[in-house]
């Protein structure tokens, strides 16, 4: 079977997707903002206040600038705000890109979970194949129809050692197992008693 099997989803399977694409220039535009600035008039938590350029997107505060420079009417016509009023702007802001990261990861856990099932509706197709039953003889009949693993019980099954060359892989790959052995081999947790 030298059809190229599916392979793991790369970072193109996600681009490919607008929605996830969408989300991915809405995050790289959160992460490098382009600040664009308004002059507000910031009222301390020490009831000082302070002129500071304020980003409208993001809520980042720059350094003061010196009263002088405006007069009292142009103060007054400035937009008024509290280092909290900007500490929960920057809280919200935040909140929305943690919103935005989290839809891509849903996106991206999608895509990689249709990928697998396709991966493995093509593996099992794979392993009725005439081209998979030469491989497990010819695996069969080099370990003598002996574990390969335990080397003591008879090998029922062929255990893939790496699933990179899957459906053109060489047999150095694969090796003859027992049950009991190709049970562990799969096993998340292996228990020593």
């Amino acid at each position: 079977m030298k059809k190229e099997y599916n392979r793991p989803p790369t970072r193109e399977d996600f681009t490919r997707n607008p929605e996830y694409e969408k989300l991915e220039e809405e995050i790289v535009s959160f992460w490098k903002c382009n600040h664009e600035n308004i002059t507000c008039v910031v009222t301390m938590t020490d009831g000082r206040e302070s002129i500071k350029d304020v980003c409208k997107l993001c809520g980042h505060a720059g350094g003061s600038q010196s009263r002088k420079k405006f007069t009292q009417k142009e103060q007054s016509k400035m937009h008024r705000t509290t280092t909290s009023g900007l500490i929960d702007y920057r809280q919200k802001h935040h909140e929305k890109l943690e919103r935005l990261i989290n839809q891509q990861k849903s996106i991206k856990e999608d895509i990689i979970t249709n990928h697998s099932e396709s991966w493995w509706e093509w593996y099992k197709e794979y392993l009725l194949s005439p081209e998979w039953k030469d491989k497990r003889q010819l695996v069969m009949g080099r370990a003598r129809n002996v574990c390969e693993s335990c080397g003591s019980n008879a090998a029922k099954q062929v255990h893939h050692i790496a699933y990179d060359h899957v459906g053109n892989e060489p047999l150095w790959e694969l090796k003859a197992v027992c049950d009991e052995c190709h049970e562990v081999l799969h096993s998340e947790k292996v228990t020593y008693d």
